[in-house]
Order: structure tokens, then sequence, then C-alpha cells
């Protein structure tokens, strides 16, 4: 089954898998849809504003991540679970001081999702300032792929791959 839903980040496209429970079924699917956004807006937030232990609390232990360049088959970095992820993430952001990063996300779809798992893909165009200049500059425009799983009726990334231009 498949729905088309208008939501304020853009159009919103939802494969339901496993479900035949009517409209209850319907409610829970709002729900989750609107919880999952409302991490991707976290991730996105909490990465800018460098609040890291939130950011971390958005993934799983085992997630697994991958980064890719322009449309390079091979990544360019992979972490296979939370303690890499977290090395590498603080790493990248000691060579990044001085800069402030937004990262806008778009676009965002469903492309599955059931009570316990889904998996979305979005766009994010991220600027960056630097220094005492206020004024933006694009840095990259990137699709995130991200696997969802819930645990304890939260939302958390399982898997993701980030595709940079």
């Amino acid at each position: 089954m498949g729905r088309w839903i208008l939501a304020g980040l853009g159009t919103i496209l939802l494969t339901v898998t496993g479900c035949d429970c009517g409209s209850s079924c319907e409610h829970n699917l709002a729900s989750d849809q609107s919880q999952i956004i409302g991490q991707i807006q976290n991730h996105h937030y909490y990465w800018d504003g460098r609040e890291l232990d939130n950011f971390f609390g958005l993934f799983t232990e085992d997630v697994v991540t991958h980064s890719y360049r322009a449309e390079n088959p091979d990544p360019i970095w992979t972490s296979i679970d939370l303690k890499v992820l977290e090395e590498g993430s603080r790493n990248y952001l000691k060579s990044q001081e001085g800069k402030r990063s937004r990262h806008h996300p778009s676009g965002i779809q469903f492309l599955e999702i059931t009570d316990t798992t889904a998996t979305t893909r979005h766009t994010a165009l991220i600027v960056h300032t630097e220094g005492d200049n206020p004024q933006p500059s694009v840095s990259m425009s990137a699709v995130y792929v991200i696997q969802w799983v819930k645990v304890d009726g939260i939302w958390l990334i399982k898997q993701r791959d980030f595709y940079r231009d």
C-alpha cells in the first residue's frame, strides 16, 4: 500500500509494509512519520550546534555510517559502530574550528515504513560561515539515506549513508 502525503517539508512518499490494522495504523503511521521527521531535524540541529551528546543519542550502538563523494560507489569514510562514529565526528569538528555550519534539510521521503523500521531519503543544503564574516556560503549539497529502527518507542538511526556532491 502506498500513499502521498503533503507536509510542510515537501511531498513525502510512504510505502507501508506489513500493516493491515485499518484506521489505527493510519494514526500510528502519522505519529511515526512525525517522530522521524523530528529526528531528522534534531540530527542536523544537534550537529550544527555541536551538541554532541544529543547528536550521538540519535544513533543505535551498532550504527553503520558511510560517506560518499559525488558518484563514486566506494565510500570515502565508514564507521561500524557508535564509538567509531563518535571518534571520527570529534576529529572532523576539530578540523572545522572557526567555522559554523547550518544544514537545511528538505524533500524528506519515506521509502519504507513498518511498525519498527523505516527508510528515509532527504537532501540537505549545507552552508558555512567563518570567523567574523556573518555571510554564509554554500559548502555543499548532499543526500542522506537513513535506515531507522524503533527502540523503546524512540526512532533511532541504524544506518546512515551520506552522498555529498
